[in-house]
């Protein structure tokens, strides 16, 4: 699992009227950080542009690349030729990729699960978002 935590970034974004966003909302943006282990990251997008997601992740030694998002594929140091990773995608290919495992995780009741359980859910529902939710029951 890539998770990246922002220790500092700096970035810049232009807001653009485009359907279907709301009205004045930035579409284009752009961006550059440090994770809190210290890799550099950047990022950029444009919602108004063509094109489907993707993840580039560089290393001294590779080039891993998900395009789309469920597939990987590696580019060694060196070297132009793309090599495609095979992953077991069954899941993905049967249900919407990533709904299965995270449903799944949803209603395990394992405590190191990678997402939140259907009672830890509950827990922050019923602490933090009932008081957005209904804040005149405070």
């Amino acid at each position: 699992m890539l998770v990246l935590w922002k220790m500092s970034w700096g970035g810049a974004r232009r807001a653009r009227m485009g359907p279907p966003y709301k009205a004045g909302g930035p579409t284009v943006f752009t961006g550059a950080g440090v994770t809190h282990s210290g890799a550099l990251f950047s990022y950029q997008a444009n919602w108004d542009a063509p094109g489907r997601w993707e993840v580039e992740i560089l290393t001294p030694k590779h080039r891993y690349v998900f395009r789309p998002l469920e597939k990987l594929q590696i580019l060694k140091h060196n070297t132009v030729t793309i090599e495609s990773v095979d992953i077991d995608d069954r899941l993905d290919l049967e249900f919407k990729p990533g709904l299965y495992r995270q449903t799944e995780s949803f209603l395990k009741e394992d405590p190191n699960a990678p997402l939140l359980n259907i009672h830890k859910h509950y827990e922050k529902v019923s602490t933090c978002y009932e008081k957005i939710i209904r804040p005149q029951a405070q």
